[in-house]
């Protein structure tokens, strides 16, 4: 809720204490179960279209959005490496800096790419 707040300085303005705690919990308790990550990149993307607050409902509808992209992403890239190790090749440095922003760890990239070298076939 910060970043709307620095973003639009009247969002809330002048609210007494007490309901701007009932305010907060209610965004806290609406988007709680969404990554933090992926509610900030939304309230980014809102803030540079939108003049006024967004209501909890549109951030809520971005975030879908965001995750839907990112999950979109993930499986490409997946697919990206499971291809490579069906073609006995290793990830570079760029596809395994892409699978960290998605929260997919190095190891995990090299698992699903490993080599599919002649000696292990052999065994």
């Amino acid at each position: 809720m910060a970043i709307l707040k620095a973003a639009y300085p009247n969002f809330y303005k002048d609210t007494p204490a007490d309901e701007l705690d009932i305010v907060v919990n209610l965004w806290t308790e609406m988007l709680e179960e969404h990554p933090t990550q992926v509610v900030f990149k939304a309230a980014k993307l809102l803030i540079s279209e939108l003049k006024f607050a967004p209501a909890i409902s549109e951030l809520l509808e971005r975030v879908r959005t965001v995750q839907g992209k990112i999950k979109e992403e993930e499986w490409r890239l997946r697919s990206m490496m499971r291809l490579m190790r069906e073609l006995g090749q290793q990830p570079d440095l760029e596809m395994i800096e892409c699978a960290k922003r998605l929260g997919i760890e190095t190891r995990e990239v090299l698992q699903i790419t490993a080599e599919a070298s002649p000696e292990r076939e052999a065994v």
